[in-house]
């Protein structure tokens, strides 16, 4: 199968999937290969509130 170069951002991810911020755990793809995988990247700064707000309500 081909891969696809063209990387994806996040505007156009919310346009395939329902998700949204702050569950939306992907930035962009960036490897794309049709019906069998894709590789993601997430900027973990981004999530670093979030990430602390939920292990606070996990205490």
């Amino acid at each position: 199968m081909k891969n696809l170069k063209k990387e994806i951002n996040t505007e156009e991810i919310e346009n395939l999937i329902p998700h949204r911020k702050p569950f939306l755990l992907i930035d962009k793809l960036i490897e794309i290969v049709p019906m069998i995988s894709a590789t993601g990247v997430m900027n973990i700064k981004k999530m670093i509130f979030f990430l602390m707000v939920i292990s606070q309500v996990n205490q």
